[in-house]
């Protein structure tokens, strides 16, 4: 799909698709905001401006910037009202599935709320402020991970007011807690294994309905008038 708006531009290939991916994971490990071209100037290092690092023994920018405006992530039309997030489904959900059947967890997990940075509320649907969070600016996650390993194995983005009211929701009927705790689990299900949870999970309905499909819980319960 990235290929076909190429638009006259050479094919991408895999193994140049891997090392476009290594580059831009590269770039994020910096923290210090500098513009893409920096990374492919002429001009030495220099640690008082531009990037730490030079990029164009690996890739030119031409073609860096040719890859990254022609990128696409899904082979999804957009459907006929309003969502934002369409081209991203296929992806998340491509990802659940695939970690549901090539990593099995521990004995324990954690369920809890992760943070993707992005500073600009108006380039990023779904956007978030938290406060409490290390990372305040970005999209909100709900994920759940191996507590043994840290290895998240499903995710699912909180996506607000831009969610559509057309997407339907799996296990919506158990209620807003109890079904996203449903959807999270289910490599779980039935193994008898144990989720931890914050008191902002702890909804009486929800560890039921856990443990039915073979869950167990383990909460934080704040005392209240």
């Amino acid at each position: 799909e990235t290929n076909r708006n190429m638009l006259g531009q050479k094919e991408l290939e895999w193994p140049e698709f891997l090392r476009f991916i290594e580059l831009l994971f590269l770039m994020s490990t910096v923290r210090v905001g500098c513009s893409l071209r920096a990374w492919f100037e002429d001009t030495e290092t220099s640690e008082f401006e531009g990037a730490p690092f030079r990029l164009n023994k690996y890739m030119s920018r031409s073609r860096f910037e040719s890859i990254m405006n022609a990128l696409t992530y899904t082979n999804v039309s957009p459907p006929l009202y309003k969502d934002k997030f369409f081209q991203i489904r296929p992806l998340v959900k491509a990802w659940n599935e695939h970690m549901s059947t090539t990593f099995l967890p521990s004995w324990v997990s954690c369920l809890d709320e992760s943070m993707s940075p992005w500073t600009s509320r108006w380039t990023c649907p779904g956007w978030m402020f938290v406060p409490r969070k290390p990372h305040p600016m970005g999209n909100e996650y709900h994920t759940i991970a191996c507590a043994v390993s840290g290895i998240l194995y499903q995710m699912e983005m909180v996506e607000g007011r831009d969610k559509p009211r057309e997407v339907p929701v799996q296990h919506d009927e158990q209620g807003k807690t109890a079904g996203l705790l449903l959807r999270l689990t289910v490599p779980i299900w039935a193994t008898g294994k144990v989720v931890v949870l914050d008191s902002g999970f702890c909804v009486l309905k929800a560890i039921t309905e856990l443990h039915k499909v073979g869950v167990y819980s383990s909460a934080l319960i704040k005392k209240r008038r």
